[in-house]
């Protein structure tokens, strides 16, 4: 029998002196949750919702659903209706960040394959796209890193099929196109330059 736990844990920082990280206890929340999972994202999308997307659920499952979450006051979970016909194959893994209250997910694991495309959310129009990549791409691949700076972001690693990867990447997101470039490619397992 699978048994079904859906707890959220909410951490205050307080400052006394030191610095000290606690659990609040339970709160109770509204709305139906999402389904527990693993290898999700959870964002945040502005100062009082976040957002739940993706991941493999207790049946090992690939979801392609997108839960808000309000923090504020009450807790409350809404599912989010997407429109289009266009969607992401399910995943997990995948690297993720956030321009412009947008979110945009690139790679990661569907059911049967690594990934390596590139799409995004907009919540306003509640639709996905799925964008244009010039130039040379990064193979695919689940689990790279990300930072972000305003538009640009750099990937770094991953896992592909055969062998964990160390190289850095550069992607430029204009309108709906993204541009990728190589900045070191490291085969020897050294670190890259910077």
């Amino acid at each position: 029998m699978i048994q079904k736990f859906v707890v959220l844990w909410v951490f205050h920082l307080l400052q006394c002196g030191d610095i000290t990280i606690g659990p609040t206890p339970e709160q109770p929340t509204t709305g139906a949750p999402p389904y527990p999972r693993q290898k999700s994202i959870f964002h945040r999308l502005n100062e009082s919702h976040h957002i739940v997307y993706g991941g493999l659920d207790q049946t090992r499952k690939i979801m392609n659903d997108v839960f808000f979450i309000s923090l504020k006051d009450d807790i409350k979970w809404v599912p989010m209706i997407i429109h289009g016909r266009r969607f992401p194959e399910p995943r997990t893994d995948c690297a993720h960040w956030m321009i412009d209250e947008k979110l945009y997910i690139w790679g990661g694991a569907s059911a049967t394959s690594l990934l390596s495309d590139l799409w995004v959310l907009d919540f306003e129009q509640q639709e996905w796209t799925k964008m244009t990549q010039s130039s040379t791409i990064p193979s695919p691949r689940q689990a790279p890193s990300i930072v972000t700076d305003g538009s640009t972001i750099y990937l770094f690693g991953g896992r592909s099929r055969r062998a964990l990867q160390n190289d850095l990447w550069k992607l430029v997101i204009s309108g709906n196109t993204g541009t990728w470039m190589l900045i070191e490619q490291n085969p020897t397992g050294t670190a890259p330059l910077l």
